[in-house]
């Protein structure tokens, strides 16, 4: 089994599983980082080169292929020589980008799939935004920002019916 960690920008999606797969002593995979090696190219400079729509079929592709990793290469035992105790079945964790929810078909994957949904405040992400802006995030005012939080709202809130 692998657990899916979905949230907008700046959740803390990324943290989030490497801190698990570490404490679990098992692989971890980020579909951002994916979508870079499987096309040679920052995500920057691929949404550039073939726009946002390109960008979001390579992270389907990418979200589809972490169902076949075999997440045997975990991470080391942790200093004090033990990892902690895995959740039963857990053998990978998954990190989304924040926009894979805008694609119906990844979607309806991820419905399937042990999720775990960040979801800190407006406030918190705001700040987080301001402080460390995305490639989505960097060109957008606070009112656009919060429109694609609201957006993204409903469809993270529906992988969760």
């Amino acid at each position: 089994m692998i657990l899916y960690i979905v949230g907008f920008t700046r959740a803390g999606k990324s943290t989030m599983a490497r801190s698990l797969a570490k404490s679990w002593d098992i692989g971890f995979l980020d579909t951002d980082d994916m979508v870079e090696e499987l096309t040679a190219k920052s995500i920057q400079d691929r949404v550039q080169d073939e726009g946002w729509e390109a960008f979001r079929t390579h992270e389907t592709n990418a979200l589809y292929m972490t169902r076949e990793h075999d997440f045997a290469s975990g991470f080391s035992l942790s200093k004090k020589g033990q990892a902690l105790k895995r959740p039963q079945g857990i053998k990978g964790v998954v990190a989304c980008g924040g926009g894979i929810v805008e694609k119906e078909e990844n979607r309806l994957f991820l419905k399937e799939m042990p999720l775990l949904w960040l979801n800190p405040g407006w406030e918190v992400l705001l700040r987080r935004i301001k402080e460390k802006p995305s490639l989505i995030t960097a060109n957008l005012s606070e009112d656009e920002l919060y429109a694609l939080y609201q957006k993204r709202m409903k469809l993270y809130q529906s992988l969760l019916k």
